[in-house]
C-alpha cells in the first residue's frame, strides 16, 4: 500500500498595482465589467434557461396532457392581455426605450469627456516622464562639464577683454576718491574759516 500526501497548492493572489494611466485603469474596469455582464448573461439567459427547459420536460414525461393543457391556458391568458390593450404594453415599452436612450447619451457624452481627460493627463504624463529622462541623461553627459566650464571661462574673461576694471580695482578706486572727499571737505573748511 501506497500513502499518498495530499499536498495543497495555495494560490498566492498578486497584489493589484493600480496603474498611474488612466486609459490602463480604464481598461482594466471595462474588462471586469465585461466579464461581470458576461456571467449575469450566462446565468440569466443559459443556466436559467436550461433548467427550467429540463424542469418542463420531466413535467411532460410525467402527465403530458396536464402539461400540454398547462400551456394552451397560459397562451389563452397571454392572447386576453393582448387584446386589452395591445398597444398599451408597447407604449410602455417605447417610453422606457426613449428615456433609457436619452439617459445613456447623456451618460456617453459624459464619459467621453471623461475619457479625453484622462487621454490628456496621460499624455501630460509621458511628457513629463520624457523631459526628466532628457535632463538626468544630459545630466550624465561628460561634454555638459566642459560646456558649463567654457562657458563660465569666457564669462570671467568678458570684463578683461573689454578692459573694465574688476572688483579690487572698483574698491581700490572708491576708496581713493573718499579719502580724496575728505581731503577736500577739510580744504573747504580750512578756506571757510580763513
Amino acid at each position: 500500500m501506497t500513502n499518498k500526501k495530499e499536498t495543497t497548492i495555495e494560490k498566492t493572489a498578486k497584489p493589484k498595482t493600480e496603474s498611474r494611466f488612466y486609459i490602463a485603469r480604464t481598461v482594466l474596469e471595462i474588462r471586469e465589467t465585461i466579464k461581470d455582464k458576461v456571467d449575469t448573461c450566462k446565468e440569466k439567459y443559459i443556466k436559467n434557461q436550461l433548467k427550467t427547459g429540463r424542469e418542463f420536460i420531466s413535467e411532460f414525461k410525467d402527465d403530458p396532457m396536464k402539461r400540454l393543457n398547462d400551456s394552451i391556458d397560459d397562451g389563452k391568458e397571454a392572447m386576453k392581455k393582448v387584446k386589452k390593450g395591445p398597444f398599451k404594453a408597447a407604449g410602455k415599452i417605447i417610453d422606457n426605450v426613449k428615456t433609457g436612450t436619452r439617459e445613456k447619451m447623456e451618460k456617453a457624452g459624459q464619459i467621453r469627456k471623461e475619457i479625453y481627460r484622462g487621454i490628456e493627463g496621460d499624455a501630460r504624463l509621458v511628457v513629463d516622464d520624457m523631459v526628466n529622462m532628457g535632463k538626468k541623461t544630459f545630466d550624465k553627459l561628460p561634454i555638459k562639464k566642459n560646456i558649463e566650464n567654457k562657458i563660465n571661462s569666457t564669462i570671467h574673461s568678458i570684463p578683461s577683454r573689454l578692459n573694465l576694471p574688476d572688483k579690487e580695482e572698483i574698491k581700490s578706486l572708491m576708496n581713493g576718491i573718499n579719502g580724496m572727499n575728505k581731503k577736500v571737505d577739510e580744504l573747504n573748511k580750512l578756506h571757510v574759516s580763513a
